[in-house]
């Protein structure tokens, strides 16, 4: 991801992906992908069946990484300890939003949407930088 310096935020979450290089100009960038959902009143349960949603289109048995949206009503921390029970420790980033929209469509009002991601050739690092205004490449 490339991030802006104007953008007016201190700091940003950002997911980097890297790649090995398979044979001399070939380049083996295989991603498998699922996404899952769900919605409901408990915070903790909602992030745990979102989840596993994803968890069970992925082809892989362990997320490398997870982006994560979910509605301002949840309680995030309980939201994500929920989303955490299913994926262990791949590296997850997201936000909070005020509508989630998925491979189905848009979703209804409060929801939280999980996107899980596998590769035998890409790894996954999360990192925050902050005071991206002095300098984005020094953040």
């Amino acid at each position: 991801m490339v991030v802006d310096g104007n953008i007016p935020f201190r700091s940003r979450m950002c997911i980097t992906a890297t790649a090995s290089l398979k044979l001399a100009y070939t380049l083996d960038m295989s991603l498998s992908a699922s996404v899952g959902f769900s919605e409901g009143e408990d915070a903790y349960t909602v992030g745990v069946n979102a989840a596993q949603d994803a968890f069970d289109k992925i082809e892989h048995a362990a997320p490398q990484a997870a982006i994560v949206f979910a509605s301002v009503k949840y309680d995030q921390g309980q939201m994500l300890a929920g989303v955490r029970s299913v994926i262990k420790d791949a590296p997850v980033v997201g936000a909070s939003t005020a509508g989630e929209i998925t491979t189905s469509g848009p979703l209804k009002k409060h929801s939280v949407a999980v996107m899980l991601l596998h590769s035998e050739n890409v790894r996954f690092f999360a990192s925050v930088a902050e005071n991206i205004k002095d300098g984005p490449r020094l953040a």
